[in-house]
């Protein structure tokens, strides 16, 4: 949980909450509450795929291996 907190959570706050949050999701993405992230969006599922880095579609936008 620590690692959660002090890493990843302020990482979607500054880089994906305004299209991925509470007021707006975009794609049907929320990424601020945990079961509707691992439930994805409407074109990518799941979004994250726990224990399984390489079916996570969010890693993959994070890590710039998105082209979108």
């Amino acid at each position: 949980m620590a690692q959660w907190q002090k890493d990843i959570k302020p990482m979607l706050e500054h880089y994906c909450y305004d299209c991925h949050g509470a007021d707006k999701q975009k794609s049907g993405l929320r990424l601020d509450v945990k079961a509707a992230a691992l439930k994805g969006g409407d074109y990518h599922r799941p979004t994250i795929a726990p224990g399984d880095t390489g079916k996570s579609t969010l890693l993959h936008a994070i890590g710039g291996h998105d082209e979108e």
